[in-house]
């Protein structure tokens, strides 16, 4: 073989070898970068969210209609902010009481938890409030949610709050029953709209949240009192 095409040979070797290692190079810090960011949004949006529930509690706790809230929503390159539409469904003698919930989460390109981890981050009930506030965040594994791939989730969304014995019981049920797209990004705006009450007689009421392999239900039989539906429009942008 001729000298200097060999020599060119070489070069073009080492050429291609080098820019094949910067790539991978880039691949892995990239990647690297996104698990740091994608980490340290879930813990920030964890807290912001907790905070949103407790805050929301406390807002249903006298007089509500009209009360709201507004949250800032921590922003990166890699997080995802939706509605999950009837993510949870309140069923009384078959009459359906859906309610929305809110999803802020990352994709799986980065990090992810197993399809069906769930865990309760505000006490251990996921779907009653016993001594808590009436909504829970749940940090969630991975699921398609809207068409979107996600390798984990936060979920902020409604419990039931119980009170009473026998046959007068009181339960409570905030629903996010709409959810309207706002003109300022980066904000969540949480308003209390209305209040309706049901009377129940020996009714079959059953509540269940989530998406397949993660939800999670709860039911009872035979249960008398009331029923108040606070219904909660959900902003986002």
């Amino acid at each position: 073989m001729d000298k200097g095409l060999s020599e060119s040979l070489v070069l073009m070797i080492i050429i291609t070898v080098t820019i094949t290692l910067a790539l991978l190079f880039y691949a892995f810090a990239y990647y690297g970068l996104g698990s740091v960011l994608s980490n340290a949004f879930i813990a920030q949006a964890e807290n912001t969210m907790e905070n949103m529930a407790y805050d929301l509690g406390a807002a249903l706790s006298g007089p509500s209609v009209g009360n709201s809230i507004t949250y800032p929503i921590p922003n990166s390159l890699v997080n995802t902010m939706l509605v999950a539409q009837n993510y949870c469904n309140l069923t009384i003698n078959g009459t359906q009481y859906p309610s929305h919930a809110l999803i802020i989460g990352v994709p799986p390109t980065y990090t992810s938890l197993p399809t069906g981890f769930r865990e309760s981050l505000i006490g251990e009930n996921l779907t009653i409030a016993n001594n808590t506030p009436p909504f829970n965040v749940a940090l969630m594994g991975a699921t398609k949610i809207n068409g979107i791939n996600l390798g984990e989730y936060l979920v902020l969304y409604p419990r039931l709050s119980i009170y009473g014995s026998g046959n007068n019981y009181l339960i409570i049920y905030p629903r996010f029953n709409a959810a309207l797209t706002s003109s300022v990004p980066g904000l969540v705006i949480l308003n209390i709209t209305g209040v309706t009450t049901i009377s129940l007689s020996n009714a079959t009421i059953t509540y269940t949240c989530g998406f397949g392999a993660q939800s999670f239900s709860w039911g009872i039989s035979n249960i008398s009192g009331e029923i108040e539906i606070i219904n909660i429009v959900i902003q986002y942008g």
